[in-house]
């Protein structure tokens, strides 16, 4: 699930930086970005989504996701102390 937040923040900052057109990401480009597979993909971004860590938006039959502005730091947070740990 780090993966996606992390891929997420990235594109939230590629967007801001006007490396891209959107901040937000499709199933089809978490999967083939990341190489994981749907199996793996869509039960992670349900979790997600349930604790309000990223936000779901949907454009015709298709959904996309982004990260919660106020999310970023703590996500970053939390990543850094588990790197720490492990260190």
């Amino acid at each position: 699930m780090e993966q996606i937040l992390l891929y997420l923040i990235g594109k939230m900052y590629a967007k801001e930086a006007g490396l891209s057109t959107a901040a937000d990401v499709g199933n089809k480009e978490l999967m083939n970005e990341l190489g994981i597979p749907r199996g793996s993909v869509l039960p992670w971004l349900k979790k997600l989504r349930d604790k309000n860590k990223i936000e779901p938006i949907k454009r015709g039959r298709y959904s996309y996701h982004k990260i919660s502005i106020n999310f970023i730091e703590k996500t970053l947070k939390s990543l850094e102390s588990k790197i720490k740990k492990s260190a």
